[in-house]
């Protein structure tokens, strides 16, 4: 399974760097490309259940619904940091593509950690659980305040970094007057790393309440982020309008949470949390279309 993993990621990964840009003039290509990446995380999913049985199989889907979700609030800080940075579309791709790389092997480093510690010490069981609700909460707040994250990641960064005044192709330094400058490119770089190394507390403690089968939770993880850049450009300028969504997310994070820490005393049932995640996830859609028509 990890070969297949590991071949059907390097095949999307070539797509996304050197055939979709060199189609990116159709303006439904990076819908087609989310639906595409969708389609195959589902049918991987079928393969799971296949080889390794139907509750790996759930675990998967619960994960990766999860993961997804989590991505529209990711989208939300992406949009806002490369507003404020005024990037141009072709350098925006170029951040994202930057940026998944390192994903990739950021989640494997955190999930293979969590999964570590949580075997070796029964206790971070309760420390992730505690997080997750911390998290939820943060979310559930963030629907009703201003998000400043991205704009004190950015301040972080413009204080201790030399930088240009004007974007110098894709390039993540330049020279000049005989000193070494980084550009607006490289800046927004490490304020998306920075960001997702964030979200990636929350998504992995998240996951790592569904199951602790590296294979399942890495697989899910790691599918939901390959398309992670196709959605961005796909729900960029609607994303705020999603507000539903982000509640939906905070109460699944509750939900996770006390499945976790009651994890000693009672076993809730993977299709149980499958269904779950899914009716909420499907009702909060509907609301925020419904919200938006009115």
């Amino acid at each position: 399974m990890l070969i297949v993993l590991a071949l059907l990621l390097l095949s999307l990964l070539i797509a996304d760097f050197y055939i979709i840009p060199k189609y990116q003039h159709i303006r439904s290509l990076y819908t087609y490309v989310c639906l595409a990446v969708f389609l195959v995380a589902l049918l991987y999913g079928g393969l799971i259940y296949k080889v390794e049985g139907w509750q790996h199989a759930a675990a998967y889907y619960a994960a990766y619904a999860v993961e997804y979700a989590l991505s529209i609030d990711n989208i939300f800080v992406f949009y806002m940091i490369f507003k404020k940075m005024k990037l141009t579309q072709p350098a925006q791709r170029h951040v994202l593509s930057w940026g998944l790389w390192s994903a990739i092997f950021m989640r494997g480093i955190f999930i293979y950690g969590g999964i570590t510690l949580m075997e070796h010490f029964q206790w971070m069981t309760y420390v992730f659980g505690i997080f997750l609700v911390y998290a939820a909460f943060q979310m559930l707040l963030r629907q009703k305040e201003s998000r400043q994250e991205e704009s004190k990641i950015l301040q972080f960064l413009q204080k201790h970094l030399r930088m240009t005044t004007h974007e110098q192709g894709l390039s993540f330094f330049v020279r000049q007057h005989g000193k070494r400058y980084v550009t607006p490119l490289f800046m927004t770089l490490c304020a998306i790393e920075l960001s997702d190394l964030l979200f990636a507390l929350d998504s992995v403690s998240a996951v790592l309440a569904i199951s602790r089968e590296m294979h399942v939770v890495y697989a899910a993880n790691i599918l939901a982020i390959v398309g992670l850049r196709s959605l961005y450009f796909v729900l960029a300028e609607t994303v705020e309008k999603f507000d539903g969504l982000i509640d939906a997310l905070g109460i699944i994070l509750i939900f996770i949470a006390v499945k976790m820490l009651l994890s000693a005393w009672v076993e809730i049932p993977i299709l149980v949390t499958l269904l779950f995640i899914i009716l909420l996830l499907t009702g909060s859609i509907m609301v925020s279309r419904l919200r938006k028509k009115h």
